[in-house]
């Protein structure tokens, strides 16, 4: 998945509007105005389309972190992470972001029209060197995703 639509999913299904969202990048020290965020929730068939780049999806997600949990005050700001957002990246940051333990992930997922059980989840969240790790393939974050907005947004 293109991480515009991830964002675009996301930022819908929390109902977040402009001001949230640029005060979201600015929890993280990135500034962000109005044109590019414009241009990173538009659709990819239209014109003034710009691809969102994977540090600047992690920076909207530990915006989104930082503002429902709060940073700890004796804990520096972590670096922007400039590696792949994989759909694994996506699951965790939700996970922490708002809470959600297994049972609420599944609850989730089965609302999107995916049924896994809980040692296939706890895969996801494994290091990728663990033998057990599993990659979290797009149509299952499609189904989360679309569960995740059922839920949030109903």
């Amino acid at each position: 998945m293109l991480t515009n639509d991830i964002l675009r999913r996301v930022r819908y299904a929390l109902d977040l509007n402009d001001a949230k969202v640029i005060e979201l990048f600015a929890l993280t020290g990135h500034v962000l105005d109005d044109a590019c965020l414009k241009s990173m929730f538009t659709k990819d068939d239209e014109a003034d389309f710009v691809l969102c780049t994977d540090a600047i999806a992690h920076c909207f997600f530990s915006g989104l972190i930082i503002s429902l949990r709060g940073q700890k005050d004796s804990d520096p700001p972590s670096p922007v992470r400039a590696d792949r957002l994989t759909g694994n990246d996506v699951l965790w940051y939700l996970r922490i972001a708002l809470s959600l333990r297994d049972d609420d992930i599944l609850a989730i997922l089965r609302k999107g029209g995916m049924e896994i059980g809980k040692s296939e989840l706890s895969a996801f969240f494994r290091k990728k060197e663990h033998s057990n790790y599993r990659v979290c393939q797009d149509q299952m974050l499609r189904n989360f995703l679309a569960g995740f907005t059922a839920t949030y947004r109903p």
